[in-house]
């Protein structure tokens, strides 16, 4: 997650334009593989789907300590 900050191929951050924060510290990250439509997909019925990886990292943002949690999904 934090390499994605750095990734300049445009072509590349396509892909991962879909990061949808159930709150501070769950993500949720929609790769999109298909040529479908972002109109046409539905992510809630996506993020419902088991997702096909999941981790956590620790991160510190001012004082607090934040377990984060992330799960990646296809389309």
């Amino acid at each position: 997650m934090k390499q994605l900050k750095n990734i300049n191929d445009y072509e590349a951050k396509e892909l991962f334009i879909s990061v949808v924060a159930t709150d501070r510290e769950n993500l949720n990250i929609i790769l999109k593989l298909s040529n479908q439509s972002d109109l046409d997909i539905d992510y809630y019925v996506v993020l419902q789907s088991n997702p096909i990886y999941e981790d956590s990292y620790d991160f510190i943002q001012t004082r607090l300590n934040l377990n984060i949690n992330w799960k990646l999904f296809l389309t």
